[in-house]
């Protein structure tokens, strides 16, 4: 650019284009002017895009991770609860003893790092194993109880839509937030 400025207005001869208007000078500068122009916002754009995938990209590691963990936890805890009802007999423990106290700690610290559809799951589980609802035997005249207490659970955010949680015995439980509990059967719950 100073090489074209000082061309015209000293007139060098060196530059094998003297006489030339300033509009001849111009018109050399403009082509390479709108290269590097086109090229700086080019690049510029390709270093938003990459910049925004990489993002995009480590967001939805974080959200797999995030996803695997959650999984690895109800797996575990599903493991952990099987054994317990399998080996241990869970079923017959008084509320209160050490058995049903490990299975209410191990409910409770699961239900915190759940989301919603994976509480669901554990709920369905407890239903299902016997552990949360009460059972009147009118033949013998024996009433069961709750073996895991879900008082101060954090159910919270819980898809419970359609669940089957007939005569599960929910009080205390944390329903804030966004627990959806649409369709689900909570006939004679407490």
């Amino acid at each position: 650019m100073i090489i074209v400025i000082c061309g015209y207005l000293f007139g060098w001869k060196w530059t094998g284009l003297p006489k030339r208007t300033l509009w001849d000078w111009m018109a050399l500068l403009i082509v390479p002017a709108v290269l590097a122009v086109g090229g700086y916002l080019l690049t510029q754009a390709e270093t938003q895009r990459t910049q925004r995938d990489s993002d995009q990209q480590r967001r939805l590691d974080r959200e797999l991770a995030d996803q695997r963990a959650q999984d690895a936890a109800l797996q575990a805890y599903l493991d952990g609860m099987s054994h317990l009802l399998t080996d241990k007999d869970l079923r017959s423990a008084p509320p209160g003893d050490s058995l049903s106290s490990v299975a209410r700690a191990r409910t409770l610290t699961v239900l915190k790092r759940l989301d919603s559809g994976r509480k669901q799951s554990v709920l369905q589980f407890l239903y299902e194993s016997g552990l949360i609802y009460k059972e009147h035997a009118l033949i013998a005249e024996i009433e069961r109880h709750n073996t895991v207490s879900l008082q101060q659970a954090d159910l919270s955010g819980a898809d419970l839509i359609r669940a089957n949680l007939h005569q599960a015995d929910l009080m205390g439980a944390v329903l804030r937030g966004e627990a959806d509990l649409t369709g689900a059967d909570l006939r004679q719950v407490p």
